[in-house]
């Protein structure tokens, strides 16, 4: 109780004993104004890019445990397929274009030594093949085949399946509106990553 006098006269505010309840809401509204007029001039320092940073990394945190169960059930494509999700991972990839294994490492955050088994196994089931680059060859390039293609199509069909399955769960407003904000994270990752 001293200690908060002695800050109440430091301040300048008037010293109130907090014995009764209407004290207390007295304190506390004259300690909030107290405050109010001490924030508002204040240089503003807020920096928005940190919020916006703090929001996006927040959204994608509360996203970590959603995503894979709540809309997308990866454990069954995995046990459908017989295939490891950094396997189905690396298909997708190599569908746009062929890569090198330093790009494949450095999109799915894996390090060079893991990527090469993972390729590795997808080449000796004939999903993909590795290619020399003519002009430097230290670098290989991972291109995917036909039958690699086949069972991308077949992994995405079941990923069809499973969205078509949240029409019971989501109005189509809301798929659409999901549908948008994915197509921009997609965008807007790919262009983070390269």
């Amino acid at each position: 109780m001293f200690c908060c006098k002695m800050w109440q006269k430091a301040q300048g505010m008037p010293a109130v004993r907090l014995d009764t309840p209407d004290r207390v809401c007295y304190k506390i509204t004259m300690y909030c104004s107290y405050l109010s007029g001490r924030w508002s001039s204040m240089p503003k320092k807020w920096n928005e890019d940190a919020v916006l940073v703090e929001s996006v990394a927040g959204n994608i945190f509360e996203m970590l445990p959603v995503f894979p169960k709540s809309l997308l059930h990866i454990d069954a494509l995995v046990r459908d397929h017989q295939m490891p999700f950094s396997h189905i991972q690396i298909l997708v990839l190599l569908s746009r274009r062929e890569m090198s294994i330093g790009q494949i490492s450095e999109r799915l955050g894996i390090a060079k030594p893991n990527i090469t088994p993972l390729v590795d196994i997808l080449r000796d089931s004939g999903l993909v093949e590795r290619i020399r680059s003519q002009t430097d060859r230290r670098i290989v390039h991972v291109h995917l085949l036909p039958a690699g293609a086949e069972k991308l199509a077949a992994i995405r069909r079941d990923v069809a399946a499973q969205v078509a399955a949240w029409k019971g769960s989501l109005s189509r407003s809301e798929i659409k509106e999901f549908n948008n904000a994915l197509a921009s994270i997609v965008r807007i990752a790919g262009s983070i990553n390269e």
